[in-house]
């Protein structure tokens, strides 16, 4: 008679428990294996194609800004702006004009040649509120004679124009006038001196 099922594995003693294994042994390759894989790692993979690179533009150097070295500009005497016309004749009165004239020709020295009747220089004076000079005296037009008359004239009407400042000449025209004896031309023949426009 055989035993029972049950009965037979009660008499059976616990299997013992094996203990787990500390490391994983990895399992050993077979030759063949190893060949297989050396052929497919010598084998070149195939190469993604690699986009084109674009050209880009090389940027131009942007030229570096240098201050230009300035020269130390030469002082240039003060004179009347070119172009400009004087209201003195059309705004002064006549009497106005003749003390100014007298003024100035009290200084008038004139030593050059006085043979040819067209010699004339007119020179522009530019005065400031308080009749003091503020540009000039600057030749505007010479005529008649030859430079070196025309040269000393143009020098005595100069020196008699700054001796005439000097001596407060032109403080003699009215205040409220500055407008219209702000510029001043003056016109020196070796004889006369006048006012022009």
């Amino acid at each position: 008679q055989k035993p029972e099922p049950e009965a037979v594995a009660e008499a059976q003693p616990d299997a013992p428990v094996a203990a787990a294994p500390q490391q994983a042994r990895l399992p050993v390759a077979k030759p063949a294996e190893l060949a297989a894989a050396a052929r497919a790692s010598s084998a070149p993979e195939p190469l993604a194609a690699a986009p084109k690179p674009q050209a880009e533009k090389p940027e131009k150097p942007r030229p570096v800004e240098q201050a230009a070295p300035q020269e130390p500009a030469e002082p240039k005497p003060a004179g009347p702006a070119p172009g400009s016309t004087s209201q003195f004749a059309a705004t002064i009165t006549r009497g106005e004009k003749d003390a100014l004239r007298l003024g100035i020709k009290q200084f008038f020295v004139y030593n050059g040649n006085r043979a040819d009747r067209s010699l004339q220089v007119t020179i522009a004076v530019e005065l400031g509120p308080d009749a003091r000079i503020v540009g000039g005296p600057e030749l505007l037009r010479a005529s008649g004679g030859d430079e070196g008359a025309r040269e000393a004239l143009w020098q005595a009407g100069r020196r008699a124009l700054m001796k005439a400042e000097s001596a407060g000449e032109f403080t003699r025209l009215p205040p409220d006038k500055h407008a219209g004896w702000r510029l001043i031309h003056v016109t020196f023949t070796p004889e006369e001196i006048g006012f022009s426009s």
